[in-house]
């Protein structure tokens, strides 16, 4: 007997809440969740929320279509997960932009090995900000880190080189300077704090706190100690650091790096790596264009910090799934 759905098939209620909970499980930009779902009976489209936005840190809403392409990501994952081929159509326009993405459900198949592992990661893939282990990632993990952004068709440049981590510690710093000099910056920041240990929406308090990187725009700051920057510039040294960079810096471009982000972070969590970012010197404009051109990449579009962490974290939660909106049509 065949594992798979008869070819009428469609989205029930059951599958229909299934498919808003695994999309909305993705990583987003300060858990802001800045997506929206619609379920149909053969198609789920995507759109993106601009009420939650971060335009402070954010203005051109790159990091929201980031998000939302993780959730695309996993929403492709559901579908074969549910027994279908899933058909994916990036569609942004600047007539329609926020509508970004539709996943049909293909034909009746099988999902293959690779994909059930990575769905059966999706709820236990985190963000983990605290310190990490002197200890190397072993090439195969990097391997397969690396393929598995490859297979969106985005690219992750490993930072292998000593001379480049110095220059690339020294962009990091003058990023965290930046944005703590910023008042609309730090305002955004606090507004997505949350007290709340594993909160619903935004960011714990205690997991910056856990962190092993200096954070003025919590304390008032907007200079580094000197203590500090030598800080950050130990922990450049001792991480394995990547950028994950596209060929084009279009809002589709946007949408496959998350695709690539959430392919590669469901495989580190299966692998047992912890995940973190250093994304300052990719969001403030003219630090982006020095990284690149040190790197010698294309746009890049995140800087991971991977490693094995010495401490558990706790995974956010997510909001109530919202009311889905209609499908076009």
């Amino acid at each position: 007997m065949s594992d798979t759905p008869a070819a009428g098939a469609g989205f029930g209620p059951v599958e229909a809440a299934l498919l808003r909970e695994v999309g909305g499980a993705a990583p987003s930009i300060a858990n802001s969740q800045p997506w929206r779902f619609a379920v149909g009976a053969d198609r789920v489209d995507v759109w993106t929320d601009p009420k939650r936005s971060l335009p402070a840190v954010d203005p051109d809403g790159r990091q929201r279509l980031i998000s939302c392409g993780a959730a695309i990501l996993n929403l492709r994952l559901a579908v074969a997960n549910l027994g279908f081929d899933p058909v994916l159509r990036l569609c942004p326009t600047p007539e329609d932009p926020e509508h970004v993405a539709t996943v049909r459900r293909g034909a009746p198949v099988a999902p293959r090995p690779e994909d059930r592992r990575l769905y059966e990661m999706v709820h236990w893939r985190h963000t983990n900000r605290a310190d990490y282990r002197p200890q190397p990632l072993p090439a195969p993990v990097l391997r397969r880190l690396v393929a598995a952004v490859e297979q969106e068709s985005v690219a992750l440049r490993l930072i292998d080189r000593s001379t480049e981590r110095p220059a690339i510690a020294a962009l990091v710093v003058r990023g965290v300077e930046d944005e703590a000099h910023s008042p609309e910056v730090r305002r955004e920041f606090v507004r997505w704090l949350s007290d709340d240990p594993e909160p619903a929406t935004g960011t714990s308090v205690g997991s910056w706190l856990a962190s092993p990187y200096p954070m003025p725009v919590l304390s008032g700051q907007d200079r580094l100690a000197p203590g500090e920057r030598a800080g950050m510039e130990r922990l450049v040294e001792r991480s394995t650091l990547a950028v994950l960079h596209t060929a084009g810096d279009e809002p589709v471009d946007w949408l496959r790096a998350g695709q690539a982000l959430q392919r590669m972070l469901l495989t580190t969590t299966a692998d047992g790596v912890a995940v973190s970012f250093l994304n300052q010197p990719i969001e403030v404009r003219e630090l982006r264009a020095e990284l690149r051109g040190l790197l010698d990449t294309g746009a890049p579009q995140l800087l991971v910090r991977l490693g094995y962490s010495r401490y558990p974290s706790r995974r956010t939660r997510r909001l109530p799934v919202r009311p889905p909106v209609e499908p076009p049509g």
